[in-house]
């Protein structure tokens, strides 16, 4: 909570995936509430895990159509230095 305030304090715009009614909720400047009860019973929480990485996906796929242009850009331009690194360590 410290550090969203320290960066809502430094004018920046706080996104956070959180469910509805939490202090983090109500603290960001855009909730993305993701709700999931999980069963008692289980010992991980897979299926909050699971939600919560299906939205991070359509929110990178929707930043990617987006901005398809200069993702290519950058995507070739990160593919030539793995492939410089690549090359280096098998040197």
């Amino acid at each position: 909570m410290q550090s969203v305030s320290l960066a809502l304090e430094a004018g920046a715009i706080v996104i956070a995936l959180t469910p509805q009614g939490t202090p983090l909720s109500e603290l960001c400047t855009i909730p993305i509430h993701i709700n999931v009860e999980e069963d008692q019973h289980d010992f991980a929480p897979v299926s909050s895990r699971i939600a919560h990485l299906l939205v991070i996906d359509v929110l990178a796929m929707g930043v990617a159509r987006h901005r398809k242009p200069q993702l290519k850009d950058h995507l070739r331009r990160m593919n030539r230095t793995l492939r410089t690194l690549r090359n280096y360590k098998a040197s």
